[in-house]
């Protein structure tokens, strides 16, 4: 999209997901103040709109935690791209005032991990008691990804035994296991 001018992105073209979730940045939810992402001057490739993170997104709630991400592929050029950001909700501010969600399955709150390895471990989790009972969890990180050292939240979309839609989101935590090393 280069040229002398600043060029507008339509919002419609900027997917959103969250967890299993979709839509675009035009979702009403969003209360944009303009109908496009608008490049900061020419040939800048820096687009800015102004929005306000919805509490719900397709009645899913947006919780502390939750990650959103916008996702924008550019098919304008000879060679295709794409460019995402994601975004983590979560100020000392916020008040969380979502609407409480369908009945769902209790499940336990956290997952915690130990790893030797500093960059951290890959976390199966599908198979777990956290996700007991939850029918087609699509889960953001996946189950088996590279967790970091550290706490990492995971939030899944699923529907319930009931067959109602649930957002379900834990905490992942890994922590540095020293190795022993035996001298004799």
């Amino acid at each position: 999209m280069d040229s002398q001018v600043p060029d507008d992105i339509p919002l419609n073209l900027i997917q959103v997901h969250m967890g299993g979730v979709s839509t675009t940045l035009a979702d009403s939810a969003f209360h944009t103040s303009t109908g496009t992402l608008r490049e900061t001057g020419p040939n800048t490739d820096t687009f800015a709109a102004t929005f306000k993170i919805p509490r719900q997104i397709d009645g899913f709630p947006v919780e502390l935690g939750s990650t959103l991400e916008f996702t924008f592929g550019d098919n304008s050029q000879q060679i295709p791209s794409e460019s995402s950001i994601f975004v983590t909700i979560g100020t000392a501010n916020y008040q969380n005032t979502a609407p409480v969600m369908a009945p769902s399955v209790s499940v336990p709150r956290s997952i915690t991990v130990q790893t030797t390895n500093t960059y951290g471990t890959s976390v199966n989790f599908l198979n777990s008691t956290v996700l007991q009972g939850l029918v087609g969890p699509v889960c953001y990180p996946s189950s088996g990804s590279l967790f970091p050292i550290g706490t990492t939240t995971v939030t899944c979309s699923a529907i319930s035994p009931e067959g109602n839609s649930v957002l379900k989101s834990f905490p992942v935590t890994v922590n540095k296991k020293a190795r022993l090393y035996l001298i004799g």
